[in-house]
């Protein structure tokens, strides 16, 4: 055995072992003395404040050397065991002691400095019969207490890792007693209490501490102005603290203090401001040279993210530099979590050995990860000498359970001594610091996840996650994304990089991933994606899974972003020293070094990866349900459908006859005729209303317009779209070419007044936005199946074209009007938000609905300065066979004296087969002008009939009063706008029958037009409102600007009212926006189906002011019609009580 203190020098490098160490222990007298752990060095360390190496080390023969005490061991790094040092810091002294049988306290170790502290050598210490023989007599039934306490606790019982810290007096036989700072703790699983005992002397520094001779500087001074100035400037506000008092503070004061800082600290509204606040109350309390805040990535490398310091002290700034993980090994990574503060009162100062009692006390090494005393790694004392620093403290953030960064403290120079209670106001001041961090970043967190908040609203899952894509670009900060659900992906965001967009939405596809990933770095992570000109640009991609196959997902991308990393130091430069058995040093030099890092992202954060997982599971259920409903509707579409056909099928025939029964009814007829032509319509109407509650009671009646098919001679709707539109394109100096190709089939099967619509839209576009001489309208076969005929129908104009920014802004928003389509209706909001402008109209809009609900396709191209092509492509069903000769029903209907269809047998058979009315804003206004709203009884008409009038029933005819055959009766003159051909054949057909003149127009151009040739010719307009070019409005303001600006004469009959009065006709008026109508100019309204008695009365109230005064708005319900306004000068809307029904003032005969 060597004897105690005496050294030996060993060449060669040492055994180190990675074994776990035992306590090495020596004898000294009649106790054991544990051994240190030292470290070793290959070279020379040299102390940054200049002068010799330091004492150890030295080098001869290029082997290395190294003075060993006899009985230490020596270690790795990355395995020295730094919770059993097997000694302390002297600036306090430990004993540990366990209670027996008898309730006596006896004293097991004694670190060897314990007389410089307690008054007692460790001999004297281990010969008490019980350790509470040496407190006062007060203090010795709280020691009692505490260690009893201290002994029952389990790691279940509380969170609580901090010693129990105390004030105790220790007596001797030598003299009074000596008051000490106790800090008490106990290993789980063990018997014995370890208690640390510290001078009580003045709580905070009272003078000023000494400054180094020179400023360090291990960094070169290479920080940037900013860097220099912003740790200088104190964020915080300063403490009462009085340091010149000369006595002990109280623990009031020592509260209040800590309640300032708590102020403080909840004051701060930023993490940036939070951090710069601490460093500066932390500067303030314990008097560190330099303060600095220091935060763990995910890779467990830190960053300096705040700091304070005395730059008399040092010139460096550390502010932003990163120090690479492997600065601190896992098991100090550890003890940072276990014990929340570490002090290192001075590194040049010998530790303080451990004396055990007996050799049984010696063979377990003393477990101190608790403790405060624990002497430090001579590899962190060699690391802490690098930099210059001559003692340090560091204080734990702990963010949801887990080491988010450090407090980290340094003095320069001399050692530096903080009081117990200082430590104990840091760690309450470091915990309280966690807990703000954590409620700034959930915080943040909250807010970037809102959207998410929100439920689901009645959309599809394609539809709301693309109402979403602004909030889930910004909750991942990523620069665009794709949705993929059932094989189709829809953009998030705006697109670019196409083709490297369109490889990793393939290899993502193939490699179907069903858990989040998330890389910064695709080349390095995704070895195996297969793109031949390389990914220069997408390299940050999160996946996120929306089922368990990984058939759905969401992605999103990062761009390429060079980043610059400043180090304190080579991160790299620990290295492995020839002939040292792999030995680790810790780095010597902390020179600014930069990094250059390209072919990366920006990271993706811990947050954003749970917010991922927060989105899969979100929205991945509400897939799952969404696909579980619609299963639902796909099973019942066929039946929906055969009933939404089979019901307009009947009401088309129905609509007919009821047309023609009452054009028959205003024929001079014999009294039985008339009888059995009444009861037919009274039939007929009874028959529709119950067909109209059937449809509701199913719930098949959509309020979109998903309408029956039917043969539509394709070309020859071409041809007369582009015959209605040849004045307009004259008048602007266009001419329309129809290029058809020769393999167009005669007849297809679609929804004639939708078709209509479509092309008359596209028409309308091309003619407003060409700038040119000629318009081309292309009709062309691509292809044929068994089932459908693929059409292709273009239109191009000349115009000054659309740039690529625009057409992308276009398809954006048809991507929006399709998504709306997806959902439900839902009930409006308490304060509707401001619609988002689009760059497309309602036509162009209504034309996307078309296309996708015939699963057709969309496109357009244009070129500045050349044009625009836009282009629908649809697969048409083929023709069903009829018979020519009759209708389906063979039902011998009368025809409409001229027939738009020019031959065609369908359409004359149902003239209301291109009629059907769409309910969707810019939609044709196709409904015929029937009166099927009132169900009327079918028996019950009494036969009793005159030849010359009406007949003698005991019912009144209510809706239906049909003139005396030469009665007297007004003639009006009356111009109409109408765009549909059957709803203006049929008005001009029974307002001619009923005497008056009609003219027709088809746009409200043509209307205006008419108006502004002969003004006096026309007793008053019914205009339709939804019309191509110019609709409704449009036209009534062109002639109310017409009459302001040129007085025109009008007729005897418009005279009498003050102006021509334009009535509105429409099925979609709301009395909501008769604002609207009255700004605009109409003078009156009549809704579709057109009731021709309420019609005649509107007429008659045009020179009868007792008439318009009954009719005005307000007297009667809505949807019967009336006049806006009592006098051009005066607009009456409240109702008028006195005033008796129109139907009972107003003489049939009219």
């Amino acid at each position: 055995m060597i004897p105690l203190g005496e050294t030996v020098e060993v060449f060669g490098p040492p055994q180190v072992s990675r074994d776990k160490p035992k306590q090495a222990t020596t004898k000294s007298g009649n106790y054991f003395v544990t051994s240190r752990f030292s470290y070793f060095s290959g070279g020379e360390g040299k102390d940054p404040k200049g002068g010799k190496p330091r004492s150890n080390e030295r080098q001869q023969d290029n082997m290395p050397r190294v003075k060993q005490v006899s009985g230490e061991q020596v270690f790795r790094c990355e395995d020295e065991p730094i919770h059993i040092p097997g000694a302390v810091q002297r600036f306090g002294a430990l004993i540990a002691i366990r209670e027996n049988e008898n309730g006596l306290f006896l004293v097991r170790i004694v670190s060897e400095n314990s007389r410089k502290i307690t008054g007692l050598d460790p001999e004297a210490l281990f010969e008490l019969r019980c350790f509470t023989d040496i407190l006062i007599q007060n203090d010795k039934r709280e020691f009692t207490n505490r260690a009893r306490g201290m002994k029952c606790w389990t790691r279940e019982d509380d969170i609580r890792t901090n010693p129990d810290v105390f004030t105790i007096s220790l007596t001797s036989l030598m003299g009074a007693p000596k008051p000490l700072f106790c800090a008490m703790h106990c290993n789980e699983g063990s018997d014995l209490i370890i208690c640390e005992f510290e001078p009580k002397n003045d709580v905070f520094q009272s003078v000023a501490l000494a400054l180094p001779e020179n400023p360090i500087s291990v960094t070169d001074s290479q920080a940037s102005a900013p860097e220099q100035i912003k740790p200088n400037m104190a964020k915080s506000k300063p403490l009462r603290i009085n340091r010149e008092s000369g006595r002990q503070l109280g623990s009031m004061e020592l509260f209040h203090i800590l309640c300032e800082m708590q102020t403080q600290l909840a004051g701060a509204t930023s993490l940036s401001a939070l951090l710069d606040i601490t460093v500066g109350l932390v500067y303030e309390l314990t008097g560190f040279h330099r303060v600095m805040v220091y935060q763990f990535d995910e890779t467990k490398a830190g960053c300096v993210v705040a700091e304070y310091f005395n730059s008399k002290a040092s010139r460096d700034s550390y502010l932003n530099l990163h120090f690479p993980a492997s600065d601190i090994p896992k098991q100090a990574r550890e003890l940072y979590v276990i014990n929340k503060i570490r002090v290192l009162y001075d590194r040049d100062e010998e530790t303080a050995r451990l004396m055990c009692r007996t050799m049984e006390d010696a063979e377990t090494p003393l477990d101190m990860k608790h403790s405060y005393l624990r002497a430090m790694s001579p590899i962190h004392i060699k690391y802490l000498q690098n930099m210059g620093v001559q003692a340090s403290m560091s204080i734990s953030l702990m963010v949801d359970g887990k080491l988010w960064g450090l407090i980290s403290c340094h003095n320069y120079g001399l050692g530096m001594r903080v009081s117990l209670p200082v430590r104990e106001l840091c760690r309450s001041l470091g915990e309280n610091c966690s807990t703000h961090i954590e409620k700034l970043l959930y915080q943040a967190r909250i807010k970037v996840r809102k959207p998410l908040s929100a439920a689901p609203k009645k959309t599809s899952p394609t539809a709301f996650i693309a109402a979403s894509s602004s909030d889930l670009l910004n909750m991942f900060d990523a620069d665009f994304g794709f949705l993929a659900i059932k094989g189709e992906a829809r953009t998030i965001g705006k697109l670019f990089v196409y083709n490297e967009a369109i490889a990793l939405l393939q290899y993502i596809r193939q490699r179907s991933f069903v858990e989040i990933f998330a890389t910064q770095n695709v080349k390095k992570d995704c070895p195996d994606i297969l793109f031949e000109p390389g990914l220069q640009v997408l390299v940050g991609m999160l996946v996120v899974p929306l089922a368990l196959s990984g058939a759905d997902f969401l992605v999103f991308f990062r761009k390429t972003k060079e980043k610059e990393i400043l180090w304190a130091g080579n991160p790299n430069e620990k290295s492995v020293r020839h002939g040292t058995i792999a030995y680790l040093e810790p780095r010597s030099s902390f020179r600014r070094w930069t990094e250059q890092v390209v072919g990366t992202s920006r990271e993706w954060t811990e947050d954003q990866v749970e917010s991922a997982a927060v989105l899969s599971t979100l929205y991945g259920r509400f897939i799952e349900v969404w696909r579980q409903k619609d299963s639902i509707v796909q099973r019942n579409r066929m039946t929906r459908l055969l009933i939404r056909n089979a019901g307009h099928e009947v009401r088309t025939p129905l609509n007919s006859i009821i047309n023609y029964l009452e054009v028959a009814l205003e024929e001079p007829l014999d009294e039985r005729a008339r009888q059995h032509l009444y009861r037919s319509l009274q039939a007929s109407k009874a028959l529709v209303f119950v067909v109209n509650d059937l449809l509701s009671l199913t719930e098949v009646e959509d309020v979109d317009f998903k309408v029956h098919e039917d043969n539509v001679n394709l070309k020859r709707m071409v041809v007369e779209i582009i015959e209605a539109f040849k004045g307009e394109a004259r008048r602007r100096g266009m001419f329309i070419n129809l290029e058809e190709d020769q393999d167009i089939p005669n007849i297809v099967r679609s929804d004639p007044a939708g078709l209509r619509q479509v092309l008359s839209n596209l028409l309308t576009n091309a003619i407003e936005h060409g700038l040119g001489k000629y318009i081309k309208v292309g009709l062309k076969h691509l292809g044929t199946t068994d089932q459908n005929s693929m059409i292709e129908i273009s239109f191009k104009d000349e115009g000054k074209g659309l740039t690529e920014q625009e057409l992308d802004c276009i398809f954006q928003d048809l991507e929006q009007v399709l998504d709306e389509d997806e959902g439900q209706p839902e009930a409006p909001e308490a304060e509707p938000k401001e619609p988002k402008p689009k760059s497309i109209g309602l036509g162009l809009a209504f034309t996307a609905r078309f296309v996708r609900l015939n699963y057709g396709q969309i496109s357009m191209s244009s070129e500045k300065n050349k044009g625009t092509r836009v282009s629908v492509k649809i697969p048409f069903r083929k023709a069903l066979r009829v018979n020519t000769t009759k209708s389906p029903l063979e039902l011998s209907l009368p025809t409409p004296p001229s027939d738009i269809s020019n031959g065609n047998p369908l359409s004359a058979a149902f003239p209301a087969a291109q009629a059907q009315e769409s309910r969707i804003p810019g939609a044709v206004e196709a409904a015929l002008v029937s009166t099927t709203s009132s169900r009327a009884p079918a028996s019950g008409v009494s036969t009793s009939m005159t030849l010359s009038g009406t007949p003698n029933t005991g019912l009144s005819l209510g809706r239906y009063p049909f003139p005396e055959i030469g009665a007297r009766q007004l003639k009006f003159s009356v111009l109409i706008a109408e765009d549909n051909p059957l709803n203006s054949r049929l008005l001009e057909t029974r307002l001619s029958k009923r005497g008056h003149q009609v003219k027709v127009t088809v746009d409200g151009q043509a209307c205006a037009d008419a108006f502004q040739r002969n003004p006096g010719a026309y007793d008053v307009i019914l205009m339709d409102l939804q019309m191509p070019l110019v609709d409704g409005a449009g036209s009534t303001r062109l002639i109310r600007q017409f009459e302001k600006a040129h007085k025109p004469p009008f007729s005897k009959r418009a005279g009498t009212y003050g102006r021509i009065p334009i009535i509105a006709v429409s099925a979609s008026l709301t009395e909501q926006s008769l604002d609207d109508y009255l700004n605009t100019g109409f003078d009156g309204w009549i809704l579709k189906p057109i009731d021709f008695h309420r019609l005649e009365a509107i007429l008659a109230a045009i020179q009868d002011q007792q008439i318009r005064e009954l009719l005005l708005h307000g007297n009667e319900t809505w949807d019967k019609g009336g006049w806006f306004r009592l006098r051009t000068d005066k607009v009456c809307t409240s109702s008028i009580a006195s005033i008796p029904s129109i139907d009972e003032t107003i003489n049939p005969a009219i």
